[in-house]
């Protein structure tokens, strides 16, 4: 069933009004950040809108595109945007090498020890891979306003949202290679070598077009200035990028969002001033708040009951696998990052760096993606539920409890 034009308005509505309650429960019970408490909600209005028969009009097939097309734009480059790139480029050895092959060496971890801990003849190894791709997409929203508000220091912020951004694009990709092979498998012949050069190509391509969304923005705004907005301009670029990247020309969107805001970045740093640069990152933090909020409302709004009464043995399964998986990528990229270059890296922003991989609104797209026609799709979408719900009702409440234990609060 397509949403019709009031659908769509009253479900934004209902999504958006879902931070009222949410923000009333965090502010008396703060240890549970802001993302657990809109899930909650988020499921509460889904079993409200049920029992009145009120149709929302969000599917499994919609949810996809709603994510993709309409939230992930804004909030990619509102974090690209905002990252502090000085810090970034000091630290983009380890971000790198975790994006890439610590996602890789977290895939198959992971991957290796759901097929394992499962043991089903229904679940093969390749399901347990599409798993681990799944639980390698990291989404930090939570545990980055957290690190914030406690002033622990910039680097590890940058650290835990940069990674998160270059992850997000390696896992879409890697994921999409994988189902690719899933869906095929009988009729082609994977190739190692083929898988190789597509992601290059893809991952590639999408920073080459965001590079040049972003130079196109940045001219625009010299020739028009003062009558286009940077607001608006900048909201062009994110969507604009996104779309012909993903859409068009099916490379990387997040990578090419990312590169686009990177490039405005640079130009606003060098043609604006204070007050100009704070109005507009206070847009881009409202705009960001907004959808934020619609993301974990909707990730609420689509859990059933039944994916926790028919596989709770695999979601804590998956649990397990996905700390292996992160520990293993996180230790492996630090070790690697200071043995190749004269990179250093604090001890204990290892432990931060591992138990601040949440799983979100990414992750759940990509298992509501899954084609029914494989066998395994219900397991996969239910312990992805699990691993998003674990990361926001116990990693992320107790990370303000890990870096006062590391004393890496207030520190300069």
């Amino acid at each position: 069933m397509d949403m019709g034009v009031e659908a769509i308005v009253a479900t934004t509505l209902l999504l958006a009004a879902v931070a009222l309650p949410a923000t009333v429960a965090v502010r008396y019970i703060p240890q549970l950040p802001l993302s657990a408490w809109l899930v909650g909600f988020g499921f509460a209005l889904g079993l409200g809108v049920e029992a009145t028969g009120f149709d929302t009009g969000v599917r499994a097939s919609n949810f996809e595109a709603l994510m993709f097309f309409v939230l992930l734009p804004a909030l990619i480059f509102e974090a690209g945007y905002c990252l502090q790139q000085k810090l970034l480029w000091h630290h983009i050895a380890p971000v790198l090498l975790m994006a890439t092959l610590g996602l890789l060496l977290s895939l198959v971890a992971s991957g290796v020890a759901l097929w394992l801990g499962i043991n089903h003849p229904g679940f093969p190894l390749l399901a347990g891979l599409l798993g681990g791709a799944l639980l390698a997409a990291t989404d930090p929203v939570a545990v980055v306003a957290q690190i914030r508000q406690l002033s622990a220091p910039a680097d590890l912020v940058v650290l835990v949202e940069g990674e998160s951004l270059f992850n997000d694009a390696t896992a879409i990709v890697v994921f999409s290679l994988l189902l690719s092979v899933a869906t095929t498998m009988g009729t082609q012949t994977p190739s190692v070598g083929s898988a190789v050069l597509d992601f290059s190509m893809v991952f590639c391509g999408g920073i080459t077009i965001g590079i040049a969304i972003g130079c196109a923005a940045a001219l625009a705004e010299r020739w028009l200035a003062p009558t286009l907005p940077r607001s608006y301009n900048s909201l062009l670029a994110a969507y604009g990028a996104f779309y012909i990247a993903e859409g068009l020309l099916h490379v990387s969107g997040v990578m090419a969002v990312l590169a686009a805001a990177m490039v405005l970045h640079r130009e606003h740093q060098k043609q604006l001033d204070k007050a100009q640069c704070k109005q507009l990152h206070t847009v881009w933090n409202a705009l960001a708040h907004l959808f934020n909020t619609l993301v974990f409302a909707l990730m609420g709004l689509t859990i059933t009951v039944g994916m926790f009464s028919h596989h709770w043995i695999a979601m804590l399964i998956a649990i397990v696998a996905a700390l292996i998986g992160r520990t293993v990528a996180v230790y492996s990229s630090v070790w690697l990052a200071t043995r190749c270059t004269d990179y250093t890296l604090p001890s204990s922003y290892q432990p931060v760096l591992v138990w601040g991989g949440l799983r979100g609104g990414i992750a759940l797209a990509l298992a509501l993606s899954l084609p029914h026609e494989l066998p395994y799709w219900w397991v996969l979408q239910s312990i992805c539920y699990g691993v998003v719900l674990f990361t926001l009702l116990v990693q992320a409440p107790t990370m303000p409890w890990l870096l006062r234990r590391l004393n890496l609060i207030n520190r300069d």
